[in-house]
């Protein structure tokens, strides 16, 4: 069982794949939230240059995460589109924990960051998206979204509950964002 729950006084998320390949292999019950005041950080953050694989060991491993304002629980920081998100196992939770005006996605993009690509291969995911924010997709943009690359989600299996906020979709886009591509080709 992992908790790690940063501050407003601190400068980092729980975890950052920092330009790597990242795999979690979850056991147990585990809990992360990203740092930081004013634009905050992402849960895990997954840069553009990073991917992230989550899958699970035991059958009742489960991973709670939430980003701070503008920053997405799993994915981008605010101003950043995420790098590649799979999830393939487990009890997945994610929120963006922003208040007013945020525009991060819960799995994806930070606000008026855009999106990248993410995979639901498995597991059983809820994903919460903050004030003005998508549970799965790319961040809100807070200018011309055609600025901004477009955001793919792919889902081939696992039960996935995607609760979008104010004018934004639960699995797609939001306020002002860039194109989205949904595929779904199995799950719940």
């Amino acid at each position: 069982n992992l908790v790690i729950r940063n501050g407003a006084d601190s400068s980092s998320s729980a975890f950052d794949c920092g330009g790597h390949a990242v795999t979690f292999l979850l056991a147990g019950g585990n809990f992360l939230v990203g740092g930081g005041a004013g634009n905050g950080l992402a849960g895990i953050h997954v840069d553009p240059s990073s991917s992230l694989l989550i899958s699970n060991v035991t059958a009742d491993a489960s991973l709670c995460v939430a980003g701070m304002i503008s920053s997405a629980g799993i994915g981008g920081n605010c101003y950043e589109t995420n790098g590649l998100v799979r999830i393939a196992g487990g009890i997945i939770e994610a929120y963006n924990t922003g208040a007013d005006y945020d525009g991060a996605a819960a799995i994806g993009g930070g606000y008026d960051g855009g999106g990248g690509t993410i995979i639901i291969d498995g597991g059983t995911v809820t994903a919460t998206g903050g004030p003005y924010s998508p549970a799965i997709g790319p961040g809100a943009t807070g200018t011309n979204s055609s600025r901004y690359p477009g955001c793919t989600v792919t889902i081939h299996g696992g039960n996935v509950t995607a609760i979008g906020s104010t004018g934004c979709a639960g699995i797609g886009g939001c306020v002002k964002s860039g194109d989205v591509t949904i595929l779904i080709t199995g799950g719940t």
